[in-house]
């Protein structure tokens, strides 16, 4: 059996381009003997490692070579210009890497491949480069970000009355299945279920019971709050502008009023039962606009503040497993009852 070895190398010794770069590289083939190749395939792809399940895409794919090879050396030439990231990112649990593979398909043989990591930084982008680098951000898989879908979602998280509807009604039902599976236990001779089941799902609807009365109270108290975030999609240095503004129902002993800025990554292991996510805040960067005092009834709340984005922000990064998000989170302490919190997500773009 003949033998076929293959290698990359980079025109830059450092492996080191910017996003509107061009990545040139050099596909060496050695073969031994005569051998027929189906097709001398080069991808340009990213994949994640570290605590998540791992992720990949490619990004490019294409055929240098169909034929035959004589014993002897070869080389391929190939290109291409640095438009999509992501940009290559090492975080605590999640790293984003950039590779270059090539592989030769073999008729009855192990396919022999190659590849090399290349790293990409942010660039100096031109009107041209920037959508397609933007095109990654929101990447979920082969699924980009539905933004109408989280749109909805954030109109109902900003109505209480609504959370308070549904979660009375969420609580109500889990009390029902839970009651009627001890109920089927304990009182009929044909019962059925863990009655463990139905106490842990009536003590779980109680619980959100018991919450979305407190939520409800805290409502009643601060009333309708507007917390408004724009723009939502940016990118480094750039500045975010806060709205926020409530009337109180009644006079409130505030602690202090806080806008932050919040990174986290989330890294999804295993799958089933054996699911975990992990998290960890990378960044966070706090303003805080006013300290303790009373809030009079009546008396209208304004608050404005802006926060500007780091020149070292990783740009938001979304797929099956791993992801690195930014919100905006507004906080409220006030004594004496629970806290008001609300967090509004923003894109950082490449």
């Amino acid at each position: 059996m003949s033998k076929c070895d293959l290698s990359i190398e980079l025109d830059r010794p450092d492996q080191l381009y910017k996003i509107g770069d061009t990545v040139r590289c050099t596909v060496y083939v050695s073969v031994d003997k005569n051998v027929t190749c189906d097709a001398l395939t080069i991808t340009n792809m990213w994949k994640t490692h570290g605590k998540g399940n791992r992720d990949k895409e490619t990004i490019t794919e294409e055929e240098l070579f169909k034929g035959e090879w004589q014993a002897g050396e070869y080389n391929y030439s190939y290109s291409f210009e640095l438009k999509e990231g992501p940009l290559t990112y090492h975080g605590h649990y999640i790293n984003i890497d950039r590779y270059i593979k090539v592989r030769a398909d073999i008729p009855w043989a192990i396919d022999p491949k190659s590849e090399i990591e290349y790293i990409v930084e942010k660039g100096g982008l031109s009107p041209e480069v920037i959508p397609a680098a933007d095109k990654y951000n929101n990447l979920t898989a082969n699924v980009y970000s539905q933004h109408k879908h989280i749109k909805k979602l954030q109109n109902m998280i900003d109505n209480p009355m609504a959370i308070f509807k549904y979660g009375v009604i969420a609580s109500l039902v889990l009390i029902a299945i839970g009651s009627l599976i001890n109920y089927s236990v304990f009182f009929t001779n044909n019962g059925f279920g863990d009655p463990i089941l139905g106490f842990i799902l009536i003590a779980v609807g109680i619980f959100i019971g018991v919450k979305m009365i407190m939520k409800n109270i805290l409502f009643g108290k601060v009333g309708r709050v507007t917390f408004e975030v724009q723009p939502i999609s940016l990118r480094a240095t750039d500045e975010t502008e806060i709205r926020f503004e409530f009337t109180p129902n009644v006079d409130l002993d505030v602690n202090k009023i806080t806008f932050s800025l919040v990174g986290i990554e989330s890294a999804t292991s295993g799958s089933g039962t054996s699911k975990h996510t992990y998290t960890h805040e990378f960044h966070k960067t706090e303003c805080e606009l006013s300290r303790k005092g009373i809030l009079m009834r009546d008396f209208p709340v304004i608050e404005r503040a802006t926060i500007e984005i780091p020149e070292d922000a990783p740009h938001t990064f979304q797929a099956m497993s791993n992801r690195i998000q930014w919100t905006i989170q507004a906080s409220m302490d006030i004594d004496k009852s629970p806290d008001w919190n609300r967090e509004k997500s923003i894109e950082i773009l490449i």
